[in-house]
């Protein structure tokens, strides 16, 4: 089990620094990192030269830190969201072992790591990785200080949780403390008079409340609006999601344990194991609260993986339905094994990648019969033919690093204003061009002269175009990973772009 932890770990790091900037989100912590680093801007985060307030500065400082450790690459914007990735299966692990067997607590740890949606979170700088782990963090360090009533840990508990709230928003307290206090609530409501707690919530309030109180008086309007914005139209305005979004995702998202987490449930609720009351009451607060809020995204779940894991690490060592637990492991296992198959398909077919990781499972299996690691055995295929294969592959299809260095080369002294031009924005731009880049739809608008990225079918409308670059680039939404794989096969969404020099 030690050795497949370690190869599970390796899916973290293996080509972290390969890709460009990868999404939107990580694009808006890598351009802020560069701003941060070129002008000081460190407290109020920054992207495309102007104050940016989507999300508080959390996860800005944890890519700026692996910025002074490793260089200005992707690799040190990215490497303490894989150690964080990583630590919440040591957490995940640590929080089990307070409840069960220490069997169970490394299987728990085992589907926490191998969670696809974990490991590709952690492979580039967003939020929802450090969210989570400080979210866990807290439930963990609040469980031991109640347990064994050490005061000082449940304040260190505070800590934590206004880490989160600096990373994304109120919800980092919220989301805890809603747990913790139903949690009391059922088991232990004394414990709610414990002035410990009051104590810590003002705690909350001074360590992640200076930055909203500073950014409120340095940039007001746009802070009230991304209040707004973030945390309360989410809630009904922005998109409305069908309420049964998350159930028919978790399988996907939860992959590779994927609907075993709902068996796990089923036996909780008709066996009444008491071990994992816990766990089963934090993941269905969580299940319940985000199937109502009309805007759903899988991310949002992502907080209670950790229960979710040991949920199903304790149904699958514990209960006694062994034959179905067999079958859905080995569904699961070929049902992976079909799905590198795609991938293959879909991008490119190398046989080292493809056949290495099957070899290994091969010996594993023979080895360790443990039929319960199929479903991690399975994923680790999947994704180390991912990381070493897919994702150089989709490279070719995102030029955004390739346009920002041609514009740093043509306008070295950032003279020249810079433009793209449609509907579609590209992040990744500014952060290697290291400049502004505006927006816009119309080609009369440009200014002269000026740098422009200019879907080829709208040239005509430029008074003069000297080409820099022209080639085929995704428009489409690159966190829809096998739409974009779909997309170079087909050509769908692939958008042929100039950049333009105009006099």
């Amino acid at each position: 089990m030690y050795i497949l932890l370690l190869f599970l770990a390796s899916l973290y790091f293996i080509n972290l620094g390969y890709n460009s900037v990868w999404m939107p989100n990580e694009a808006l912590t890598a351009d802020g990192v560069r701003y941060a680093l070129q002008e000081g801007k460190l407290i109020i985060p920054y992207f495309n030269g102007e104050p940016f307030l989507h999300k508080p500065p959390m996860s800005q400082w944890i890519s700026l830190l692996g910025v002074m450790l490793f260089g200005f690459n992707e690799f040190g914007i990215r490497f303490f969201y894989a150690v964080l990735g990583l630590s919440m299966g040591v957490l995940t692990y640590l929080l089990s072992r307070e409840f069960t067997d220490k069997k169970t607590s490394m299987l728990a740890g085992i589907i926490m790591i191998s969670s696809f949606q974990f490991i590709a979170n952690s492979r580039f700088a967003s939020p929802e990785v450090p969210f989570s782990f400080f979210i866990l963090l807290t439930i963990y360090l609040w469980y031991k200080g109640y347990k064994y009533n050490k005061k000082h840990l449940i304040l260190l508990a505070f800590v934590s949780s206004s880490f989160a709230v600096l990373t994304k928003w109120p919800p980092g307290f919220i989301i805890p403390a809603g747990i913790i206090f139903l949690y009391l609530l059922w088991k232990d409501r004394k414990e709610l008079l414990n002035p410990i707690y009051y104590v810590g919530t003002l705690l909350v309030l001074i360590l992640s409340g200076w930055w909203f109180l500073y950014t409120y008086m340095n940039e007001k309007e746009k802070f009230l609006e991304m209040i707004y914005f973030e945390n309360i139209k989410r809630l009904y305005g922005i998109q409305e999601d069908p309420f049964y979004f998350h159930l028919l995702n978790i399988p996907v998202s939860f992959l590779p344990y994927s609907f075993i987490v709902y068996a796990g449930a089923f036996w909780w609720f008709k066996k009444r194991v008491k071990s994992i009351d816990f766990f089963a009451l934090w993941f269905l607060l969580m299940l319940v609260v985000f199937s109502i809020v009309e805007m759903k995204l899988p991310t949002y779940m992502m907080p209670a993986y950790p229960a979710m894991s040991i949920i199903t690490a304790e149904f699958i060592t514990k209960s006694e339905w062994k034959r179905t637990k067999f079958l859905m492991s080995l569904f699961l296992f070929i049902i992976l094994l079909v799905a590198t198959c795609i991938l293959a398909y879909l991008s490119t077919f190398e046989v080292l990648p493809f056949i290495l990781p099957i070899l290994f499972v091969l010996v594993f299996l023979y080895f360790n019969k443990s039929y319960y690691l199929l479903p991690a055995l399975g994923g680790f295929v999947m994704a180390f033919y991912t990381m070493y294969t897919t994702l150089p592959y989709l490279e070719k299809f995102r030029h955004h690093k390739e346009i920002g260095y041609i514009i740093k080369e043509k306008d070295p002294m950032k003279e020249l204003k810079t433009y793209q031009v449609g509907s579609r924005y590209f992040e990744g731009i500014p952060f290697y061009a290291e400049r502004r880049t505006e927006i816009i739809s119309n080609p009369e608008n440009l200014t002269y002269p000026s740098i422009s990225l200019v879907p080829s079918d709208k040239l005509k409308e430029l008074k003069s175009c000297d080409p820099l670059w022209k080639g085929k680039i995704f428009d489409g939404s690159e966190s829809q990973f096998f739409k974009f794989l779909v997309s170079t096969k087909t050509g769908n969404h692939l958008k042929e772009y100039t950049l333009c020099f105009s006099r």
